[in-house]
């Protein structure tokens, strides 16, 4: 039966497609088709929101008890090709909309696609146990499909999180291919970047780009028994939670119970007024650079044996686009597979 004619991608999208195309052909897509493979996802991806139906959506747990959820079609084979699609900062985790949306147009194409929540992403923090989550879904997925080697997919933060585990002396050899969508190589520079401005590349060259509002309360949250007195810490804690999770009546109610010195430090963050904090900041992200480096990919993916596909938004204001300069520095060379920093990307979706 002949193709059905389908609408052309609009041109800043053909480099992504390519990109995709060949990190699901990796994946176990076949040869043969994997550019209208991945010209249907773009398009889908474009569109309006996929229909669960005719998927099967299993949750699962795994691990340490871990929530999952499984999408595939109930045609599918058990062997059918296997992605791990990781999500990044976001307190829905595995049910954020983009994500869901992402993993159903994968399964709809003959994917089976495990989604782990990963618990330390969903609470806007990075942390060294995301590893293992990520491990420990690669793993659990596998010997549930019943085949050698899966993808592994990552978004945001859960891009770097996913290359560092892809890692691993017990996972590396089950991975077939990485790909990051905007993700970090160096937690440190990044949480700096939120501080001033200023994308670093590998040639040491810097490029002035706004960064996004939510650094600097990002990086007050996760460490606010350090930036805030033992006393005004849980409550300025649940404050910045609730004002990145949108709930800003809630958050300001919560600043009553703050001293007046922590109150104003509350206030600018939610104002967007970091000058008068800035080197406070600073410090905390100096005081954990050492802690920080365990969960970047810089200095950490020799041991790869993965295809490493690298794609980042031209103009990410979260994680600056130099980082996939840096990404496709650190990935040896002959396992990167492409990299390519586009304007028809938005940090982790499609502008």
């Amino acid at each position: 039966m002949a193709r059905a004619p389908e609408r052309a991608l609009p041109k800043p999208l053909r480099p992504v497609l390519a990109v995709l195309a060949v990190a699901l052909a990796l994946a176990g897509a076949r040869p043969a088709r994997d550019h209208w493979q991945a010209g249907r996802i773009l398009r889908a991806l474009s569109s309006e929101p996929v229909s669960a139906s005719p998927l099967v959506e299993s949750n699962v747990r795994f691990g340490e008890d871990t929530p999952a959820r499984v999408y595939r079609l109930p045609s599918s084979a058990d062997s059918a090709p296997s992605i791990v699609l990781v999500h990044g900062v976001h307190r829905l985790g595995i049910d954020e909309p983009r994500l869901v949306r992402f993993a159903r147009t994968l399964a709809r194409e003959g994917f089976t696609v495990m989604t782990p929540l990963v618990h330390e992403l969903a609470d806007y923090r990075v942390d060294a146990h995301s590893i293992s989550t990520v491990e420990n879904a690669v793993h659990f997925l596998a010997e549930r499909s019943h085949v050698p080697k899966v993808g592994l997919i990552g978004f945001s933060f859960g891009g770097g999180v996913s290359l560092l585990a892809a890692a691993t002396e017990h996972t590396r050899d089950q991975v077939s291919c990485v790909l990051s969508v905007g993700g970090h190589d160096d937690l440190r520079r990044v949480s700096t970047y939120f501080m001033t401005d200023l994308a670093i590349a590998p040639d040491h060259s810097s490029a002035r780009i706004k960064a996004h509002d939510y650094g600097p309360l990002v990086v007050a949250y996760a460490r606010a028994d350090e930036f805030f007195p033992k006393e005004d810490a849980p409550a300025a804690s649940d404050a910045i939670r609730l004002w990145l999770w949108e709930e800003r009546d809630q958050a300001r109610a919560h600043l009553s119970q703050l001293s007046p010195s922590s109150r104003a430090k509350v206030e600018r963050l939610f104002d967007h007024d970091i000058e008068p904090i800035r080197g406070e900041l600073k410090a905390v992200i100096e005081k954990h650079a050492n802690e920080m480096a365990l969960v970047s990919p810089h200095g950490h993916l020799s041991t790869l044996s993965a295809r490493v596909f690298v794609l980042h938004g031209a103009g990410d204001s979260v994680i600056p686009p130099t980082e996939a300069e840096w990404l496709a520095a650190d990935v040896p060379s002959a396992h990167i597979g492409g990299t390519l920093v586009s304007p028809a990307l938005v940090h982790v979706e499609l502008g």
